[in-house]
């Protein structure tokens, strides 16, 4: 029986370990965690696993040589008692007594060792679980500099993308928008063109001569005045319009 509740124990852990390796794996692939640091915490589990099986193991000897023991001393007795004749009632019931009381000391051994096994399963679910919430905090809190890097990178690179289309040719800034364009990245070049000087836009948007061009023109300056709702939006999109 004690084997088996340790069999329950170890498959219950082995559960939680997976789950905890589970992200344990995904920090190392992310860089947050490296090989050795990886290699450390796997080795403080196994050698947990072992160091509790290896215990329970000399537990379960030290109780059935125990139980052996009382069992070979109680067959001794009573090899004796039946090689000495006919014992009388009161004997027979001392020895009532002691397998009872035998007895008695196995089943509170045993409920010893079930109550010891459940509180070990109970530390052990506690320190894993509070070990998978230390790993998800850690996790959310590098997606959270993830992005705030992505989105600082993304800024310097408009600010830099604006300060270009500024100070480069309109007729250059038009084919730069065109590539935008077969992109997909429509919205992205109404940004631009709410971002550089109204003046410099305007001549952009001349630009756009041939029919199909027009056409685009004329999309580009309908999100120009949506998106900008000022002054400086609506001057550049009507001095493109002119």
């Amino acid at each position: 029986m004690i084997r088996m509740l340790w069999n329950v124990f170890a498959v219950l852990l082995l559960i939680h370990v997976l789950g905890a390796a589970g992200l344990a794996g995904w920090l190392y692939t992310s860089g947050r965690l490296d090989g050795d640091r990886l290699q450390a915490a796997v080795a403080v589990f196994e050698t947990t696993i072992q160091a509790e099986q290896e215990e329970q193991e000399e537990q379960e000897k030290a109780d059935e040589l125990a139980i052996r023991t009382q069992q070979v001393a109680a067959r001794q007795q009573w090899l004796t008692s039946v090689s000495d004749g006919p014992r009388p009632n009161r004997d027979r019931l001392n020895e009532r007594e002691q397998e009872e009381q035998l007895s008695r000391q196995q089943t509170e051994r045993f409920e010893r060792d079930r109550q010891a096994l459940l509180d070990a399963m109970a530390n052990y679910r506690k320190q894993i679980e509070g070990l998978q919430k230390q790993l998800v905090a850690q996790r959310l809190e590098f997606e959270r500099r993830l992005e705030e890097q992505a989105k600082k990178k993304d800024d310097e690179g408009f600010r830099k993308a604006v300060q270009l289309y500024a100070q480069s040719k309109p007729k250059q800034v038009k084919q730069m928008f065109m590539d935008l364009v077969a992109r997909g990245q429509v919205d992205r070049v109404i940004e631009y063109l709410s971002a550089i000087p109204p003046r410099q836009a305007a001549a952009v948007l001349k630009q756009f001569k041939q029919p199909e061009e027009v056409t685009l023109a004329t999309r580009l300056i309908e999100g120009l005045r949506s998106a900008s709702g000022g002054a400086g939006g609506g001057e550049a999109a009507n001095k493109g319009v002119n």
